[in-house]
């Protein structure tokens, strides 16, 4: 059963379908990477907000354009966009972790100590 699904699946495999299957699966990824762009970046400006700083205003900016960005490249440009664009993702998720290590940091330890009474 299995068998005969696989070889159908094989014998009508074509180019096109694989370039279509191909953008999905890039789609995914990059919604997959945006979502945990986002995410970090909540989490640094609520680290932010506890220590009474200034949103970041930049990469939210930089942020927004990647997501707008994103289908359009994967869309219209070549197979190598989506290297570009993870690297563009996870570029702005490190950066970011970097440069709020101090409050994320110190996020963490007033979480721990909030626990721990």
């Amino acid at each position: 059963m299995i068998e005969a699904v696989l070889l159908q699946i094989g014998e009508n495999f074509t180019p096109e379908a694989f370039n279509i299957l191909t953008k999905i699966q890039e789609g995914l990824w990059s919604c997959a990477e945006l979502s945990l762009v986002y995410f970090c970046l909540k989490i640094a400006g609520i680290a932010r907000a506890v220590q009474g700083k200034k949103k970041m205003v930049a990469r939210r900016i930089l942020f927004w354009c990647l997501v707008i960005a994103n289908p359009f490249l994967l869309c219209f440009a070549s197979p190598t966009t989506h290297d570009k664009l993870m690297f563009l993702n996870f570029g702005l998720l490190i950066d970011t972790a970097i440069s709020e290590r101090r409050y994320l940091t110190s996020l963490l330890f007033e979480l721990e100590r909030k626990s721990s009474n």
